[in-house]
């Protein structure tokens, strides 16, 4: 091997090391709060919902709804749409509920389950904002706040729901 080379490559693989720690953090992640914009307006609330993991380790989704109507997913763009006023009102209902402490844990003896992370902002009728964020597996739901398992549930599920076709 030439040595003359060597302290660009190192250079090179240094640099290259940098920018993947510096894209992997910008990325949310189910274990950490995610970023989120609260719609103006009292009574106004937003949730994210991150699960990753499984059998396929590469199986993830990014849910995030809002008071204003709207879901978006991610990476698939697949599910996202304008919500029927039912499905408002039922994440509502869920999303502007005072919740239940958390104690957030992840048991590592799982290593095929979801990991679903959960974060929500809701602005009260009197301005308060208030922000909540839990992070679970199968084996250590009934640790965090049910409030919030529920709502995840909620969003997931209506996520999955087929699109209605205007045909």
């Amino acid at each position: 091997m030439e040595l003359k080379h060597f302290p660009f490559s190192v250079m090179l693989f240094a640099a290259l090391l940098a920018s993947y720690g510096f894209a992997a953090r910008q990325r949310d992640t189910p274990l950490q709060p995610a970023r989120l914009e609260l719609p103006k307006g009292n009574g106004a609330w937003a949730v994210r919902v991150i699960r990753s993991g499984g059998l396929a380790t590469e199986s993830s989704s990014d849910l995030t709804v809002s008071s204003l109507g709207e879901l978006t997913c991610l990476p698939k763009a697949d599910c996202s749409r304008r919500l029927t006023s039912d499905q408002i009102q039922a994440i509502s209902v869920l999303a502007t509920k005072r919740m239940s402490d958390s104690d957030s844990t992840i048991n590592l003896a799982c290593s095929h389950c979801f990991i679903t992370g959960i974060t929500l902002h809701h602005r009260d009728l009197n301005g308060k904002v208030r922000k909540y964020f839990a992070h679970w597996n199968y084996l250590t739901s009934s640790r965090v706040s049910q409030e919030l398992v529920q709502l995840a549930k909620t969003i997931v599920q209506i996520a999955e729901q087929p699109l209605e076709s205007n045909d």
